[in-house]
């Protein structure tokens, strides 16, 4: 079943997704969305309970963010940051965060936990340069995969 609230701009719709017969005060087998509107956009987070089959049954799994940290995102970089560091939790092989303004920097290649991912401090915001930010996280890609062969 899928309970929600109604959304309305600038506001966040939560949505509790449960397997039958759980109660939506975050038994282990539940799992939890939120969006967040960022203009025309959404975000998402999404978190898994303890016993979910997700974390069960998980295939090797490595997320690699590129965060638009330009002048013109604003606060929504920040908030953006904090919905990627939710799914360290279900990645099992950890999880990169590249941002870019003028210039592109790794944050982080290995973050394993979502804490780890929350307390890393976004750059001063400046200009926009999207190819830096994502060269430099296909670079970091290319150099795993090398170092997983």
């Amino acid at each position: 079943s899928l309970a929600q609230n109604t959304w309305s701009p600038g506001a966040q719709l939560r949505a509790s997704v449960r397997k039958p017969m759980c109660k939506d005060t975050g038994e282990p087998g539940d799992v939890h969305a939120k969006y967040t509107a960022l203009g025309d956009a959404f975000v998402v987070s999404v978190r898994f309970g303890s016993e979910h089959p997700a974390r069960k049954r998980t295939p090797a799994t490595r997320f690699h963010f590129v965060l638009d940290n330009s002048g013109s995102m604003g606060r929504n970089s920040q908030a953006a940051k904090e919905c990627f560091a939710d799914l360290a939790a279900v990645a099992t092989l950890g999880v990169s965060l590249v941002s870019f303004e003028t210039t592109a920097q790794l944050l982080g290649e290995a973050f394993k936990t979502p804490q780890e991912m929350r307390d890393v401090r976004l750059p001063r915001q400046g200009g926009t340069n999207i190819t830096a930010g994502i060269q430099a996280s296909i670079d970091l890609i290319r150099k795993i995969a090398k170092q997983e062969d």
